[in-house]
């Protein structure tokens, strides 16, 4: 709040707003050119107003007329009343000049936040276009043809219907000759979060295999993001990684809105090992009660617990989809067993 900085806050505000603390020599840059800006704030906040007792008695008749108090005709009870105005007059000014400043410094932060965020997916789509374009020649294949497709998926929205169905049997045809439906696919933690960004909005790939590649959490969470905007895609196995708290929360967020994918298969991932990951299970077993598309869920030796099991018995009563569910070696108590047994029965 600005009205409780004090002058050294402020200073020290607007000397960090350009500054990158992994760089000492930006962090010098910004100084100096911050240097000349913070003398002129420090000299405004040092400012007093006005001394009413040095003004002659006819400007003093006069300051006080503007502000509509009629003098008394004695010196120095008008100058306190006068003062009384300029001091107030005097503070709602620096206020208002600590709020600029502030706002400026907002300002000056956000731009810094927006261009280190288009730095950062600038670099990220670097590292997947040197991971595919360089080892993997399948998925460099795929993507191509992913971004033919949607070049004519522009065109044909301005097109009129019958070009539209000629455009879209083309696009077919193409996806027949060079894109299965069904893909194993082997990927990177890169190439599997490009792979997860274009089956965002993919209407031809039915199932996606990428088990047993080692991929790291993050990819999981990637891929199972994507779930919330495909509505084709029915079936992933995505066993045999090192998936964890994060795929289980992107995994619960896109259950909730995706009522047509059918199949996941999690086996061999250490879902649950700490307290993160016991957060984000609850949330997975509490999508499934939501969920109204998933028949079938692997969490085979998925180290889930018995505080998992037992959120998940406690959900899957409210879960009427769910025919096949594959939970063992993974520590759940007896009595949850058995209601997960009854519910799918």
């Amino acid at each position: 709040d600005p009205a409780t900085m004090d002058i050294q806050d402020m200073i020290q505000l607007l000397s960090d707003s350009n500054i990158n603390g992994n760089d000492n020599n930006q962090l010098q840059t910004s100084r100096n050119r911050n240097k000349t800006d913070n003398k002129e704030l420090l000299l405004l906040l040092q400012q007093k107003p006005l001394n009413a007792t040095t003004l002659n008695p006819s400007t003093l008749k006069s300051e006080l007329e503007k502000r509509n108090i009629p003098p008394r005709g004695f010196f120095y009870d008008d100058a306190k009343h006068l003062q009384e105005c300029l001091d107030r007059e005097h503070e709602e000014y620096i206020e208002e000049k600590k709020r600029e400043w502030i706002e400026a410094l907002v300002a000056t932060r956000k731009e810094r936040i927006e261009k280190r965020r288009r730095e950062w997916m600038e670099k990220e789509m670097e590292e997947e276009r040197t991971e595919i374009m360089e080892r993997d020649e399948r998925v460099r294949d795929w993507l191509e043809l992913q971004f033919r497709l949607r070049e004519m998926r522009m065109k044909e929205e301005q097109m009129k219907k019958k070009t539209k169905q000629c455009e879209k049997k083309e696009e077919e045809s193409m996806m027949a000759a060079v894109a299965p439906r069904n893909y194993r696919i082997n990927v990177n933690a890169f190439s599997a979060r490009s792979l997860a960004k274009f089956l965002w909005s993919d209407t031809w790939i039915l199932s996606i295999d990428v088990s047993n590649m080692n991929l790291p959490d993050s990819a999981g969470a990637y891929l199972c993001r994507a779930l919330k905007g495909n509505s084709t895609l029915i079936k992933y196995e995505l066993g045999g990684n090192e998936f964890s708290s994060k795929t289980c929360k992107s995994l619960a967020e896109s259950l909730e809105v995706n009522g047509t994918f059918s199949s996941m298969n999690l086996e061999g991932n250490p879902l649950v090992v700490d307290e993160e990951g016991k957060e984000s299970f609850e949330m997975l077993s509490r999508s499934l009660a939501k969920n109204s598309g998933l028949v079938f869920l692997s969490l085979w030796m998925c180290g889930v617990g018995v505080e998992g099991g037992r959120a998940l018995a406690r959900n899957i009563v409210e879960n009427t989809t769910l025919v096949s569910l594959e939970v063992g070696y993974n520590n759940f108590d007896n009595s949850d067993v058995m209601v997960l047994r009854k519910q799918l029965v």
